[in-house]
């Protein structure tokens, strides 16, 4: 019914966290290849299965982001179109940077602070208990399946937390 209902038409699929070949082979033969510019995009944490999906491409291995970015990104999810105030961007800032650079950690922290944008007190006591042995609890929760990627396949995972809740992409 999928290949029926696709055949013809331009697509995008996006799919996360396949495991092996075998899988992709599996699914592969579900989607019609029509030369219409239809694309899937998948993760994985096993570069073979990257490879074996499109040898003549390498796997985007995605990195950190910087401090910048990563302050950029708390504003975003904190004050939204509002600009911080001076009275806490040193410590937005700081927090932002305790961050490590994970975009999932970025937003979930600045979505706890966002309804308390008037308390700088309460944003001195996050950055004070903010490093990692806080954050890496805070993603088991959030994603079952986070504790089982490789350190450096980490921040592929991660990368979907900077776009927002319901967004299209």
């Amino acid at each position: 019914m999928l290949w029926k209902s696709l055949k013809g038409k331009r697509y995008l699929i996006v799919m996360d966290d396949i495991w092996d070949t075998r899988a992709w082979v599996d699914l592969k033969s579900l989607f019609p290849n029509d030369n219409n510019g239809s694309r899937i995009m998948f993760t994985s944490r096993f570069t073979n299965v990257a490879l074996h999906a499109n040898p003549s491409s390498p796997p985007l291995d995605l990195r950190f982001l910087t401090e910048d970015e990563s302050w950029d990104l708390f504003q975003q999810k904190v004050f939204q179109r509002e600009i911080c105030p001076p009275n806490l961007m040193c410590v937005g800032k700081k927090i932002a940077k305790n961050c490590q650079g994970l975009p999932l950690a970025i937003v979930v922290v600045g979505g706890m602070l966002a309804n308390r944008k008037e308390l700088p007190g309460w944003w001195k006591e996050v950055e004070k208990i903010l490093d990692s042995r806080v954050l890496e609890p805070c993603m088991e929760t959030l994603a079952l399946s986070y504790n089982h990627l490789p350190h450096y396949l980490k921040p592929c995972f991660l990368y979907l937390a900077a776009f927002p809740q319901d967004f299209v992409i």
